[in-house]
């Protein structure tokens, strides 16, 4: 791999990543200016979490990615510890515990989750190639697994295990996992998930509205979840072509719930139109395209799972977030990536595009001695 063709890899992933946050600082000040009495409150709390998001892409890009390899298994039990915390200690929002508050700033341990099991897998991997083909002794990396899924379940939060579950999956199919144990998994993940679903009422009728609302049929449908719906369905619906232009949105005055959040890209497709909507795909599309060559090209098996684990799940979420505001899925809580309000949620992403552009350039990197060195200690 030449380092050119790093370089590129890595803009492939970076000048995105800039253009969809500044786009996000933008949406994020139109869609919650009348939310409150300060305009400008959730605005000036975005752009410092995009400046601790700038700093993490600098850190993760320049600090050698086998680090965290050496230093996994204290790691996951970190992450696993504030999982559990979160449940005692947490900020309750709407009857859910998945926030530490402190200092004005909240932090999502379940975010951080979704990384630390990217890196956890390919840890594992990279140290134990020779037990993938027997899921007796495959139980630690099964073990943390389920176990980060469940904590984050229990908050309760159903988008982000089943993000962390299809990520894992993934990993698991790239890491040679034969297709008879990998059907096997996938097969108890799939009911799990089922298990999971009728657990609570309210995202049984989440599914059903979905279905009532797809075939036409509006009877028995969720009023809440077939309003924010309709709503933004609206708003991406009257945007037409070009839209109505920047800051111009009607639905932003309090029609559309969660339209600084989960549902940030009605009112960015309502001021800019189906031409910026093509843009924001086009832009996600270069990041999966720049990881996927990234992965690719790197120089060993735990930068090439873990490149594959991030640009998945950042990938996954976009679409998935896309999907669940224009109709094309079941409603459920999950950001748009580098967009959507929410501090943790850009920060960890942005650890992630960091980390990318760490594995794109590690071999130039180390040429210059700018890499920190990993003793390489298996545990």
């Amino acid at each position: 791999m030449s380092r050119a063709s790093s370089q590129e890899n890595g803009y492939l992933v970076f000048i995105p990543a800039l253009v969809l946050m500044a786009i996000g600082a933008a949406v994020v000040y139109s869609a919650s200016a009348f939310i409150s009495a300060d305009s400008t409150m959730y605005l000036r709390k975005h752009l410092i979490w995009i400046f601790v998001g700038l700093v993490c892409i600098g850190i993760f890009s320049r600090i050698d990615y086998h680090f965290f390899n050496d230093k996994m298994l204290y790691i996951a039990i970190g992450t696993l510890v504030l999982l559990g915390l979160v449940l005692i200690f947490g900020k309750s929002v709407l009857g859910a515990k998945r926030w530490f508050r402190l200092a004005g700033l909240s932090f999502q341990p379940s975010e951080l989750a979704k990384f630390v099991m990217i890196l956890y897998f390919a840890s594992y991997f990279d140290r134990h190639k020779s037990t993938i083909t027997d899921l007796t002794k495959m139980w630690p990396l099964l073990s943390v697994w389920v176990g980060t899924m469940g904590l984050i379940l229990l908050e309760p939060d159903l988008g982000t295990p089943m993000l962390i579950c299809f990520t894992g999956v993934i990993l698991l199919y790239v890491a040679g996992l034969p297709k008879k144990v990998l059907m096997i998994v996938g097969s108890v993940a799939v009911i799990a998930g089922l298990a999971a679903l009728i657990s609570k009422p309210y995202r049984v009728m989440r599914v059903l509205s979905f279905i009532g609302i797809l075939f036409g049929n509006t009877q028995g449908v969720d009023l809440k979840t077939g309003y924010q719906l309709d709503q933004a369905l609206c708003a991406v619906g009257s945007g037409g072509l070009l839209g109505r232009g920047l800051g111009k949105s009607v639905l932003r005055y309090a029609f559309l719930p969660e339209r600084h959040t989960d549902f940030i890209f009605p009112i960015f497709a309502e001021e800019m139109g189906l031409l910026g909507s093509l843009m924001i795909l086009l832009l996600f599309i270069s990041i999966a395209y720049g990881g996927w060559k990234i992965a690719i090209e790197a120089k060993d098996a735990f930068g090439q799972l873990v490149a594959v684990g991030v640009t998945v799940s950042i990938v996954f979420q976009a679409l998935f977030n896309l999907a669940v505001v224009t109709g094309c899925a079941p409603t459920k809580g999950l950001p748009l990536p580098f967009i959507s309000f929410g501090g943790t949620s850009l920060a960890i992403t942005c650890c992630m595009v960091g980390i990318l552009l760490n594995i794109s350039g590690w071999e130039s990197k180390k040429k210059k001695g700018l890499a920190l060195s990993a003793r390489g200690r298996r545990w």
